[in-house]
């Protein structure tokens, strides 16, 4: 009887396998172009250099987001604090102490007045800024998010009164911040959910998770819309191009991949036979011309989005590249790493 079910989910897999196959040859069929081989003109050589170096934390850096106003930064480090820069004069704003030093994401919200974080606690925790901080209290949290059953991997803000969370326990969460209780469910992934990103309509955003797969959901319906493969292990990060019609993912199999939604495909693989470090993190320039990817080894890899070609790498950190995020207005990039450091880059 075992050895039957055995012969029978092997059959089953070698016909998901063909099945799998026949896809990807009918889409090459429909393919009328590839991205690498379209005329565009090469990008002048690039001369970025890092600028500032942001020092304060005791312990690896394990996220970092960009306020709108392009002028701070907010830094998540497993010394237990929440700093806020300026990133301009590298003084700190603020240092909020967390109630777990086992934090993995932070968050700006777009109004600049929240900051918001979570970890291995599995909550997602929304500070006020504006709180009174007078007589040298600290600032406080306002809400703690608890619905997840596994770690807080990624939150990000769609407005001062919503965030979504991604987690360990394969689902993200769309949250109502004011009154502190989930508003929409997304549970298809079958391994931890490592990143989101929202789409520039905000009905839509994309998850990458340890199951290799990036799905785009929306919002209204908590609904799967679409399920993009091709990874060989975890996605680590994925961000929207800015004009919300393509998407990156970054991935441990030491590779970034650019998807289109409307094409429903891949459109270009991002490595290189010496890059054997997976990927950490990555983020678009203001045009998306550039694709900047932290990797495992203390570098960042600046890519040509079209060309698929490295133009730059940037080696100024000691220990792994964490995360990474350009600015809003395009005019700086913001790294951050186990060196206990942030440096910006220009």
């Amino acid at each position: 009887m075992a050895t039957s079910v055995q012969e029978a989910i092997q059959q089953a897999k070698e016909e998901a396998k063909r099945l799998n196959e026949q896809i990807k040859q009918n889409r090459e069929i429909t393919n009328d172009a590839k991205l690498e081989n379209c005329n565009v003109s090469d990008i002048p050589t690039l001369k970025i250099k890092g600028r500032k170096i942001l020092r304060g934390h005791s312990a690896k850096i394990y996220s970092l987001a960009w306020s709108q106003d392009n002028r701070q930064v907010v830094s998540a480090s497993q010394d237990g604090k929440l700093i806020v820069w300026n990133a301009l004069t590298t003084y700190k704003i603020h240092a909020i102490p967390l109630q777990s030093h086992w934090v993995m994401t932070c968050a700006y919200s777009p109004s600049g007045n929240y900051v918001a974080c979570g970890g291995l606690d599995n909550m997602c925790s929304v500070y006020n800024l504006r709180s009174p901080t007078g007589n040298n209290q600290q600032i406080k949290v306002q809400r703690e998010l608890s619905a997840h059953t596994g770690y807080l991997s990624c939150c990000k803000f769609i407005t001062d009164r919503s965030i979504l969370t991604s987690s360990g326990d394969m689902s993200c969460i769309l949250w109502d911040v004011d009154q502190g209780v989930p508003i929409q469910k997304f549970t298809e992934h079958t391994g931890d959910v490592m990143s989101v990103s929202v789409s520039p309509d905000p009905n839509l955003f994309v998850s990458g998770a340890c199951d290799a797969h990036a799905k785009i959901w929306d919002v209204r319906s908590g609904r799967c819309v679409q399920t993009f493969v091709g990874h060989e292990s975890d996605i680590n990060s994925v961000q929207y191009f800015p004009n919300g019609q393509t998407f990156a993912t970054g991935s441990d199999d030491a590779s970034c991949r650019l998807y289109d939604l409307r094409a429903d495909r891949e459109l270009m693989m991002y490595t290189a036979d010496n890059i054997r470090e997976g990927v950490t993190s990555i983020s678009f320039s203001h045009s998306g011309r550039l694709l900047f990817a932290a990797y495992d080894d203390k570098k960042v890899i600046v890519w040509d989005t079209l060309k698929g070609k490295p133009l730059q790498h940037l080696t100024d950190h000691e220990n792994r590249v964490s995360c990474l995020a350009v600015s809003p207005d395009g005019t700086a990039l913001c790294t951050g790493s186990w060196d206990h450091t942030m440096r910006v880059w220009a």
